[in-house]
């Protein structure tokens, strides 16, 4: 859940226990999230969001979510109930919050009954800030063909 996903989850999570953090030396506001009862989601994202609970931290002085942990309650497109997510950001150069680490344990149950688990876990790390100039010239075909 980042910040472009922040729409389908008012509109199909319940919100509660929100209170106040320091979260890497920063004050976040941090929220608590479970699937809301009796509302019917709309598009994939929104099934997911909809199987899915757990805890927002949310800086406060820029209103980025800077990590987020999330289990999912149901399963959800081969997903199995318990499977989790963690995504933390970070504030680079005082500009902008990047990705910084994300783990994923992965639980699935395949057809024939076996079940498989894994975890995965993914750290950004020497973000460096570039400019990029382009120059570009496009001749123009003659006017006579």
């Amino acid at each position: 859940l980042l910040d472009d996903n922040v729409p389908a989850h008012l509109r199909v999570s319940a919100f509660r226990n929100i209170r106040r953090e320091q979260d890497r030396g920063r004050a976040a506001v941090v929220v608590e999230f479970e699937p809301r009862s009796g509302v019917m989601p709309n598009g994939d994202f929104e099934r997911q969001a909809a199987a899915m609970a757990g805890t927002l931290w949310i800086d406060e002085a820029s209103e980025h979510v800077i990590r987020v942990e999330s289990c999912f309650r149901d399963d959800y497109s081969g997903t199995t109930r318990g499977s989790s997510l963690r995504i933390e950001r970070t504030l680079f150069n005082n500009e902008i919050w990047l990705p910084s680490r994300a783990e994923l344990a992965y639980r699935t149950n395949f057809v024939f009954g076996a079940a498989s688990q894994w975890l995965a876990v993914v750290e950004c790390t020497d973000h460096k800030k570039f400019k990029v100039e382009t120059d570009s010239t496009i001749a123009l075909p003659d006017a006579g063909r």
